[in-house]
């Protein structure tokens, strides 16, 4: 009996990873979570800073999928990314080509770096492409991924120094920190259908 099982998972897998089964294809509507680290160099500060994002997203044509997001993420400050996607299923087999794109808002506009100055986060843009494989479980009730990906975002933000003048502190803006991040995106997420 154990041995049958473990034939019938195999051939389940075989089945699954040849691209030959009736459940390698996205339901109509689907949301996707996911978490992943963007993985940067390494004389940079944030090395691989973490990265939750969940989107809806609804069929459009036969192989591809558009939809809406957000989630959270860890840089200097946290942010807060709203964006577009796009999904596309070429294939029969379960891999998935990607791409978010949007706005991510500083949660926390004011932020005190370990030099004692306070610096004013601004929102900026990101794009995203990814290819994804994605492996379904029996019935196609939810499904689990994996994806790579590049990660392009630029955001900014402002060293606030202040003047004194009469014995009043009137704050201005002395210098401007644009942050561009080039990374690879690693995810690992699961899609509820």
């Amino acid at each position: 009996m154990k041995n049958l099982f473990i034939f019938s998972l195999m051939l389940l897998l075989l089945k699954t990873v040849n691209g030959q089964t009736s459940t390698d294809s996205l339901s109509p509507i689907f949301l996707k979570s996911n978490i992943g680290f963007l993985i940067g160099n390494v004389e940079s500060e944030m090395k691989a800073p973490f990265s939750f994002m969940s989107d809806f997203n609804i069929k459009v044509s036969k192989n591809v999928h558009v939809g809406m997001g957000t989630g959270i993420e860890f840089f200097q400050t946290t942010y807060v990314p709203v964006y577009l996607a796009a999904y596309l299923k070429p294939f029969a087999r379960n891999v998935v080509f990607s791409i978010a794109g949007g706005y991510t808002f500083p949660l926390n506009r004011r932020v005190t770096f370990n030099d004692g100055y306070d610096y004013k986060f601004y929102e900026g843009y990101f794009f995203n492409p990814e290819i994804s494989y994605i492996f379904h479980s029996i019935g196609n009730q939810h499904a689990f991924m994996i994806g790579i990906g590049y990660r392009y975002q630029r955001t900014s933000a402002k060293r606030l120094e202040r003047e004194n003048i009469d014995w009043n502190y009137y704050p201005y803006y002395d210098y401007m920190l644009i942050t561009v991040l080039n990374r690879f995106s690693l995810r690992i997420g699961y899609l509820f259908f």
